[in-house]
């Protein structure tokens, strides 16, 4: 008996120093294992992730890169630009890991183009007639873009989305040929709506057509509503490149943006509205419920 039990105390010693061992081994492991960031790319460090954005999210957006930047050690390089210009650049050099549109019908033909492999909506927002501040030359809706004494500049339709939809709505609503005259002889059409907004502020023109959201990150401006532009409303959406070299890096800081407690909250502190978003965790899980016959 007493030759049993020092065999069953062995036995449970052995066990024990087997499970501590295990531990041991775990800790040391998982106290070597690359960090998140490292893994994103399978094992190898990324160093930085490139991304392209309309120029008229550029101040959520700079601010978001820089707070995960500082969090996770990935730079995220910015390239500004008119949401068409980008796509067409995108096209061509096959580059890159993300891509951010004003609107998602940019999204939908990089889709068509095989250029995205995932999207995700961000936000809303609305064209709208930017004027300096205390609306000088009495602004009130698209019939005094027609003026003599008004000078418009617009988003080019061929670079920016700002000019695209300008262009779908103003040709609904009967607008669009005469307007496009006016801005021809008398304005001016340019490749991003912040440089539209600008053009106002300086005063080498008296109306833009700007997202609403443009007006609150340009000083000295302020929005006329119009009927006509109020049906234009927009999906900000986000992009991961069919091209990303490190597309799990890339879906990190996509998840980042579009959550509601990260990206989100630079989105609404700039004046869009955005949209209702996930919480971030950098390890998320899912549930997933299986029929018992798969």
């Amino acid at each position: 008996m007493r030759r049993t039990g020092a065999v069953r105390n062995f036995a449970l010693l052995a066990l024990v120093g087997g499970v501590l061992l295990i531990l041991l081994s775990w800790a040391l492991w998982d106290m070597g294992r690359p960090s998140p960031a490292e893994e994103a790319a399978g094992g190898g460090r990324v160093q930085e992730l490139k991304m392209f954005c309309a120029a008229g999210i550029r101040a959520p957006v700079e601010l978001a890169a820089r707070q995960y930047e500082a969090e996770s050690g990935v730079v995220i390089a910015l390239q500004f630009g008119g949401s068409n210009t980008l796509l067409n650049q995108l096209q061509v050099a096959r580059q890159g890991d993300l891509y951010l549109a004003a609107d998602v019908s940019y999204l939908e033909l990089a889709r068509e183009k095989g250029l995205t492999a995932e999207a995700v909506p961000l936000a809303h927002m609305k064209p709208v007639i930017a004027v300096a501040r205390g609306n000088p030359k009495k602004i009130q809706g698209i019939d005094d873009l027609l003026r003599d004494d008004v000078r418009t500049a617009l988003g080019n339709p061929d670079q920016a989305a700002i000019g695209k939809r300008t262009r779908k709505l103003l040709t609904a609503s009967g607008h669009w040929k005469q307007v496009h005259a006016h801005v021809t002889k008398t304005g001016t059409f340019l490749p991003t709506v912040p440089e539209a907004a600008n053009a106002v502020k300086v005063g080498s023109a008296d109306a833009a057509v700007v997202w609403d959201t443009t007006i609150k990150i340009v000083d000295g401006l302020e929005a006329v509503a119009t009927a006509e532009l109020d049906k234009g409303s927009v999906l900000v959406t986000l992009g991961v490149l069919a091209s990303s070299t490190q597309p799990t890096a890339a879906l990190r800081f996509f998840r980042y943006l579009a959550a509601r407690d990260k990206g989100l909250v630079h989105f609404k502190e700039s004046g869009f509205r955005p949209v209702e978003g996930d919480r971030w965790d950098e390890t998320p899980e899912l549930t997933f419920f299986c029929g018992s016959v798969n």
